[in-house]
Parts: C-alpha cells; structure tokens; sequence
C-alpha cells in the first residue's frame, strides 16, 4: 500500500467517525478526499509507462523469441499478432486538461478489467475539471475503456518500445551561443 492510498484509508475512517457524529459536510469531504486519493493512487500504478515493468519490459527481453515464433508470458502465449489492451485516463487540474494512455496489458495474463475499472473511475472523478477539454477528454477516455480499452498488437508495442529506446539514445549537441 502506497502513500496516497494509506491516507486516502484514513480520510474514509475519518469520514466514518464523522457520519456517526453526525458532522455531515465533514464526511462528505473526508470521504470525496478518502476516494480521490485512493483512485490517484491505483490510476497511477495501473497506468505506468512503455518502458517500465510489466509486460513491456518482459517484451523487450524477449522480442526475439516473440518474433521467431512465440514465447510464453504468465502462460499465454505471445506472437506478433496477439491482442493486448491499453486504457485511457482523463486528469485535469484547474485549467489543464490531458489524456494518457496505460501501458499494454494482456488478456488472460492480467487483471486486465481490474486496471480499465481503475483507470475508468479515476477519470470519472478526475477528468472533468477543466473547461472545455476535461469533459471532453473524460467522455473520450471513459467510451475508450468501457469499449475494452485499445486494441494493440504486440507487433505495434514492440515497435513504439524500438522508437522509445532510439529516443532515449538521441543525444543532442550543445549549441554555441551567439557572441559566447
């Protein structure tokens, strides 16, 4: 249990002492932050990144025998044309509205309704504050992951993991200053 969802606990537990005290607008807000935080917390850890564990970096160690035939992630098999999904999450914040994608999840080697639900909540709590984009983009996010998230072929994650990794190695050349 991270940070974020210890408080967001404490938040709830406060909110219940205060419903039995009859402090309603005190458990409103305990509860709202409890929640919020709770579902920060999950967004955060299901959405991840290209390059960072899970399924992505099993991918990369083993994009050879993926390629060459197929190999055997937690007991499904992968091969370039095998399906995995990304979800969307909307987070805005006063005027600033954006939109991410998760990292590759695979069906029936992962929780993968378990991660849509979370990130699918989050922007439902989260995405519509900013006017005009977070409505916006939370209605795109949520109809993403109620439709079951992107459709991804391991051929197409293998890809953007090859274009992240030539990122990462661009390196760029200082540029002299004019009269320096």
């Amino acid at each position: 249990m991270n940070i974020a969802s210890l408080f967001g606990v404490l938040f709830f537990a406060g909110a219940i002492y205060n419903l039995f005290t009859g402090d309603y607008p005190n458990a409103a807000v305990g509860g709202s932050v409890g929640l919020a935080l709770i579902l920060i917390d999950g967004g955060l850890q299901a959405l991840g990144d290209l390059n960072r564990g899970g399924f992505a970096q099993w991918l990369s160690e083993n994009r050879h025998a993926v390629q060459n035939g197929g190999a055997t992630y937690r007991g499904v098999e992968i091969h370039p044309h095998t399906i995995v999904r990304s979800f969307d999450v909307a987070v805005s914040v006063l005027l600033v509205s954006w939109r991410a994608h998760s990292r590759p999840y695979v069906p029936g080697a992962e929780f993968v309704w378990l991660r849509g639900t979370i990130l699918t909540m989050l922007s439902l709590a989260l995405g519509w504050w900013a006017f005009p984009w977070g409505p916006v983009h939370t209605i795109q996010a949520v109809g993403t992951n109620l439709g079951g998230g992107r459709r991804l072929l391991v051929a197409e994650v293998l890809r953007s993991l090859d274009a992240a990794a030539a990122n990462a190695r661009t390196v760029t050349a200082p540029v002299a200053m004019a009269g320096a």
